[in-house]
């Protein structure tokens, strides 16, 4: 990818547009820090992060969401959830995702697609971000679980919270209710 300016402002969800290969995934790992940057500036909150380990970018609070539903299966939900931050206070998170409250002791490796992606959001939000590129969060998964989480996350927009999420259905990111699934 050459020659990309990139604005995502606080309290928005900015889709990039482009067909499967042209590079959507590494424009959000490129930011992270996961993806190497050949050249150009990334700041967040006006900051420079270019120069920074993808641990340093989430401190300053870019919190990636990778695709493939990234759970440590062997610990429990909540674990999952702990493993953000020991000092996590994670009523947020199961406020956010009530359906989490019923598994939380269940180990993460037998939930469903849906309910693995729920922790893994959840988790980078216990992250404190300023902005959060989740990648391919609907993918393969039921359209009432997809609606779960566009409801979730219209809640972080509307709280501040910058969102770039690169999706196999844009236009599920800008629809006002489930029914345009």
């Amino acid at each position: 990818m050459r020659g990309l300016s990139l604005s995502v402002e606080p309290a928005s969800i900015s889709v990039p547009p482009g067909a499967n290969g042209a590079g959507k995934t590494t424009l959000q790992e490129a930011p992270s820090g996961v993806a190497p940057q050949a050249s150009g500036a990334i700041a967040l909150s006006g900051e420079a992060i270019e120069g920074l380990r993808p641990g340093a970018r989430a401190r300053w609070g870019l919190a990636h969401v990778e695709q493939g539903r990234t759970v440590f299966r062997a610990l429990t939900t909540h674990e999952n959830l702990h493993a953000a931050r020991r000092d996590a206070d994670t009523r947020h998170a199961y406020g956010l995702f009530p359906e989490l409250e019923k598994c939380r002791d269940v180990r993460a490796g037998l939930l469903s697609g849906g309910e693995k992606q729920m922790p893994v959001i959840a988790r980078a939000l216990l992250m404190r971000p300023k902005a959060i590129p989740i990648d391919k969060m609907s993918a393969s998964l039921a359209p009432m679980v997809v609606s779960q989480l566009m409801a979730a996350v219209r809640k972080l927009v509307d709280g501040g919270l910058a969102v770039l999420p690169v999706e196999q259905r844009p236009r599920l990111c800008s629809a006002p209710r489930s029914d345009r699934l």
